[in-house]
C-alpha cells in the first residue's frame, strides 16, 4: 500500500502537468483512493453492528425472542441465497468441512442469537452493546483455562480491568431497567463464553473459504436451526407488527450480511491492526443509539463500566500485537551467540511450497542474525565465494498442530522465533498477505513453517523427536 506521506495538492498538480505524470505518483493516489475506500467500509460496518441491540430491542418488544431470530435469519438465508445464485461465489466445500461449518452456524448463529435476544429482551440496549465488548476477554480466559495457554501477565491485567469494567456496568442491572435486567445481563455473558466456544471449534475451517462461504453455509444452517426454537414460543405468537417485521429484516439484511462483506472488503486494503480499532467504535456508537434512539437512561457508572471495558480490552490486544512487532526486531536481543538453528516445516505440504517455506524462513533468519554468517570460502584460485552458516540449519518435517507447539515452546524458553503464517503461500502481494495476518488473532493463525533460533540444548528439547523433511 502507499505511503501517506507528501502534499495532495503537490500530488495533484504534478498528475495534471501535460505529459509529466508519473506511474508512481497515479500509483500512490489509487493506494490512497482504496485506503479511503477501506476505512469506509470499515466504518460502515462498525456503525451497522452498532445498531444491531437498538433494533433488536425493538424487534424483542413486539415478537417473541427466539420466533425473532428465526424471522431474522430467514430473511438472511434469502438475501444470501440470492447472491450465492447471482455471484457465484460460494466456494466448492467438501462434505466434511461443510459440516465443520454447519456447526459453526449452530454455535454462532442459533445459540449466540438466541441467548443475545433473550438478553436484551431482559436489559437495555445500552448494557448489551457495553458487555459485549468484553468478548475478547472472556475468549482470552478461556484459552488459558481450557488450553493451556501462556500469556503475559500484562494481558492478565488487560481481562481484570475489563471484568471490573462489566461489574460496573451491571451492579445497578436490579434497579436500572427491570428485576429481570441481571439475568438479561448473565444471559449476555453466556453468549460470550458461545462466541468464544464457536472460535475454538471453527477457528481451522472457516479460515479455509472466503468470507461470503462461511457466511452462506452458516447463515443457512443457522437459520433451519432457528425454525424448531421458534415453535417452543408458539403459544406466545401475535400478529405481526410493522415494526418487530422491519426490525428482523434490517438486522438480516444489514448487521448479518451487509456489514460482514463490508468488514471483509476493508480488510484486503487495510493496514494491519486498524481493522481492530475501527471495531472498538462499535460500542460507542452502539450507547449513543441507544440513549437518542430508545432514550435510555445511562448511569455515570455505567458509562465508567463500558470505558473501563474498553480499555482493559485494548490493553490487551496492544500487548498482543506489541509482543509480535518486539519480536520483529532486525536485531534480536541476546547475550549469548546462537547455537543451533532449525526449521521445521509442514509434512502435509507439496514440494514446491516446501522448498517456498524453508527458503523465505531462511533468508529471515539471516537478516535477523548475521552473526550466523561465516567468513567468504576462499577457492583454490583466490575467489571469494559468499560465505555459510558454520553451524548448519536442519530442516524437520511436523504436522500443523506440532509447529505451533513448536512455534509456542520457542518463545516460551527465549529462542528467536521466525514463523510463516500459510496466509503467505496464497498470494504474490506482500501487502494482502499483511492484511491477511491482521485479521486473525495470534492464536487462531497457523503455519507453514517455523524456525528456532537459539541455544542448542533448549532447541534439542523441543524437536528431537522429529524427522528430517524427506
Amino acid at each position: 500500500m502507499a505511503s501517506n506521506s507528501g502534499n495532495l495538492d503537490q500530488l495533484q498538480r504534478r498528475t495534471s502537468r501535460k505529459n509529466t505524470s508519473l506511474p508512481g505518483t497515479l500509483g500512490a493516489e489509487k493506494g490512497r483512493t482504496e485506503q479511503r475506500r477501506a476505512l469506509l467500509s470499515l466504518f460502515a460496518a462498525a456503525v451497522l453492528w452498532s445498531t444491531s441491540y437498538v433494533v433488536t430491542k425493538i424487534g424483542v418488544g413486539d415478537i417473541p425472542p427466539l420466533t425473532f431470530g428465526a424471522i431474522r435469519f430467514l430473511f438472511a438465508a434469502v438475501l444470501v441465497g440470492l447472491l450465492a445464485l447471482f455471484t457465484r461465489q460460494v466456494q466448492r466445500v467438501p462434505v466434511r468441512d461443510i459440516l465443520r461449518l454447519a456447526v459453526g452456524g449452530l454455535l454462532g448463529i442459533t445459540a449466540y442469537f438466541s441467548l443475545q435476544n433473550l438478553g436484551v429482551q431482559l436489559t437495555s440496549a445500552s448494557n448489551a452493546t457495553l458487555l459485549v465488548a468484553s468478548f475478547p476477554a472472556i475468549t482470552m480466559l478461556l484459552e488459558v483455562v481450557l488450553f493451556k495457554k501462556q500469556v503475559l501477565f500484562i494481558r492478565f491485567v488487560g481481562v481484570g480491568v475489563a471484568f471490573v469494567g462489566v461489574y460496573l456496568v451491571i451492579r445497578q442491572a436490579g434497579a436500572s431497567v427491570n428485576s429481570h435486567s441481571l439475568q438479561g445481563n448473565l444471559f449476555l455473558l453466556a453468549t460470550g463464553l458461545v462466541w468464544a466456544i464457536y472460535n475454538f471449534v471453527t477457528q481451522d475451517v472457516i479460515r479455509k473459504y472466503s468470507i461470503f462461504t462461511v457466511i452462506f453455509w452458516q447463515t443457512l444452517v443457522g437459520a433451519a436451526a432457528f425454525l424448531p426454537l421458534a415453535l417452543l414460543e408458539a403459544g406466545a405468537w401475535q400478529p405481526l407488527t410493522l415494526a418487530g417485521l422491519m426490525s428482523a429484516l434490517f438486522l438480516g439484511t444489514f448487521c448479518s450480511v451487509a456489514a460482514f462483506l463490508l468488514y471483509g472488503y476493508g480488510l484486503r486494503s487495510l493496514d494491519p491492526g486498524s481493522a481492530v480499532s475501527m471495531m472498538n467504535l462499535v460500542p460507542i456508537f452502539g450507547l449513543i443509539l441507544a440513549v437518542i434512539g430508545l432514550k435510555e437512561e445511562v448511569s455515570l457508572s455505567q458509562i465508567l463500566g463500558g470505558l473501563i471495558v474498553i480499555g482493559g480490552v485494548m490493553l490487551s490486544v496492544q500487548f498482543k500485537s506489541g509482543q509480535t512487532i518486539v519480536s520483529d526486531e532486525s536485531n534480536p536481543k541476546s547475550n549469548t551467540a546462537p547455537t543451533r538453528c532449525i526449521i521445521v516445516v509442514d509434512k502435509d505440504l507439496p514440494v514446491g511450497q516446501s522448498a517456498n517455506s524453508a527458503a523465505v524462513i531462511a533468508l529471515t533468519v539471516g537478516q535477523r542474525h548475521p552473526v550466523l554468517v561465516g567468513e567468504p570460502l576462499i577457492d583454490a584460485s583466490g575467489f571469494a565465494h559468499p560465505g555459510l552458516i558454520p553451524i548448519g540449519i536442519a530442516v524437520l518435517a511436523a504436522s500443523q498442530e506440532e509447529l505451533s507447539e513448536i512455534r509456542q515452546k520457542g518463545l516460551t524458553v527465549g529462542c528467536d522465533v521466525i514463523d510463516f503464517p500459510r496466509e503467505g503461500q496464497k498470494t504474490k502481494d506482500y501487502q494482502t498477505f499483511r492484511n491477511a495476518v491482521a485479521a486473525i488473532q495470534p492464536e487462531f493463525l497457523h503455519y507453514v513453517g517455523v524456525a528456532l533460533v537459539g541455544q542448542k540444548k533448549e532447541i534439542s528439547k523441543i524437536v528431537g523427536q522429529l524427522k528430517l523433511l524427506q
